[in-house]
C-alpha cells in the first residue's frame, strides 16, 4: 500500500515537473518573441528618427540624384539593342557563339558605319524551369563557362545581339553576320550532307512503309488452313486459325516519321532555323528613369554615410584622442 502511494506522489510530482517545464519553456518562447518585435521596432524607430532629424539633408541628397540621373541621360551616348533568337543544324551552338563573340565586324564595314556600331555579341539559350524550352538568354559574361547554375543550356540554340548607335544599322549587320556565321564552302558542305542524310532516310523509311503495307495487304487476304490434330483413339481436333498480325502502328509511326523528314527538308534547308529575328528598335536602351533610379540609389547610400558620420564626428574624435592618449 505505501509502495503504492508513493508511485501515485513520483507520478504527480512528475506531471507537476513537465507542467512547470512546458509553463517555462512557454514564458521563454514568449520572452524571446517579444525581444525580437521590441528590438524591430527600436531599429525602425531609430531609423525614422534619423531620417526625420536629417530631413532636409536627405531631401537635398534626393535633388541630387535627380540631377546627376539628368546628367547621366544626356551624357550618355543613346543606341538600340535588338536580338535574333535561331538555332544550328549542322555546328554545336557554342562553335557559332564563341565564333560571334571573336568577330572582328569592324573590318566588313567602312569606317564611318562601323562607328555606328556599339557591339555584336552571342550567348546561349537557358531552360530555367526544365521544360525543355529557353526561358532567358544566358548573361554574357558567363558564355565562357563551361556549364551555368541558371540552368540548362538548349542544345543547339543561341543568341546573338546587336547594339547599334543608328537603327538603320541592324540590318546590314544582321546580313554580314550571317554571311561571316553560315556563307562559306565548310558550312555548306555540312549543310548539304545534312540535307542529303535525311533524304537518304525518309527514301528508307518511304521503303520500309510500301515494304509493310504490302505485308499487311498479304497477310490480311491470305487465307489460312485450320490446324488439324490428331488424338488418342484416332479423334480429329480443329484448332482454331492462327490469329492475324495487323502493322497499323509500324506502319503509323514510320509514316509519322518520313512526314517530319519532309516537314524538315522543306522548312528548314538552311544550315540555321531563325526562330526570333532581328527587328527594328523603336525605343532606346539609354532611358531617363533607368538613369535616375541608379543614380538615386548611389547617391542615397553615399549621403546615409555621410549624414552618419557627421552625426557621430564628435564620438569619433573623441575616439582617436582617447586611443592616441592610450598609446602615449
Amino acid at each position: 500500500m505505501d509502495t503504492e502511494n508513493k508511485t501515485k506522489k513520483e507520478e504527480k510530482e512528475t506531471e507537476i515537473d513537465l507542467l512547470e517545464l512546458g509553463q517555462k519553456s512557454i514564458k521563454g518562447l514568449s520572452t524571446f518573441i517579444n525581444y525580437i518585435i521590441n528590438l524591430i521596432i527600436t531599429i525602425i524607430t531609430k531609423i525614422s528618427y534619423f531620417f526625420l532629424r536629417n530631413l532636409l539633408a536627405f531631401f537635398i541628397i534626393f535633388a541630387l540624384g535627380i540631377g546627376a540621373g539628368f546628367s547621366t541621360y544626356n551624357l550618355k551616348k543613346q543606341y538600340y539593342h535588338s536580338e535574333m533568337i535561331a538555332f544550328s543544324s549542322i555546328a554545336a551552338n557554342s562553335e557559332i557563339v564563341k565564333s560571334v563573340n571573336n568577330w572582328n565586324y569592324a573590318r566588313e564595314f567602312s569606317k564611318e558605319d562601323a562607328e555606328k556600331i556599339k557591339d555584336v555579341t552571342s550567348s546561349f539559350l537557358i531552360d530555367y524551369n526544365g521544360d525543355g524550352s529557353w526561358d532567358i538568354i544566358e548573361d554574357i559574361r558567363t558564355v565562357d563557362k563551361l556549364d551555368t547554375t541558371l540552368g540548362t543550356r538548349v542544345n543547339g540554340g543561341f543568341a546573338v545581339m546587336i547594339d547599334v548607335y543608328d537603327t538603320s544599322m541592324v540590318m546590314p549587320v544582321k546580313e554580314k553576320l550571317m554571311k561571316f556565321l553560315f556563307a562559306n564552302e565548310k558550312v555548306q558542305r555540312r549543310n548539304k550532307q545534312r540535307l542529303l542524310k535525311k533524304d537518304r532516310l525518309q527514301s528508307k523509311i518511304a521503303e520500309q512503309l510500301y515494304l509493310l503495307d504490302s505485308l499487311q495487304k498479304y497477310e490480311y487476304y491470305k487465307e489460312d488452313e485450320p490446324i488439324i490434330a490428331s488424338t488418342p483413339g484416332d479423334n480429329m481436333l480443329v484448332l482454331q486459325k492462327k490469329e492475324k498480325r495487323l502493322y497499323h502502328s509500324s506502319i503509323l509511326d514510320l509514316y509519322a516519321q518520313e512526314v517530319e523528314l519532309k516537314r524538315q527538308i522543306v522548312a528548314n534547308p538552311d544550315p540555321y532555323d531563325v526562330r526570333v529575328d532581328f527587328e527594328i528598335p523603336r525605343t532606346g536602351s539609354v532611358t531617363i528613369i533607368r538613369e535616375i533610379l541608379v543614380d538615386e540609389i548611389i547617391f542615397l547610400i553615399l549621403g546615409i554615410i555621410i549624414v552618419f558620420l557627421r552625426e557621430r564626428r564628435n564620438d569619433i574624435k573623441y575616439n582617436i584622442r582617447k586611443a592616441k592618449e592610450e598609446e602615449i
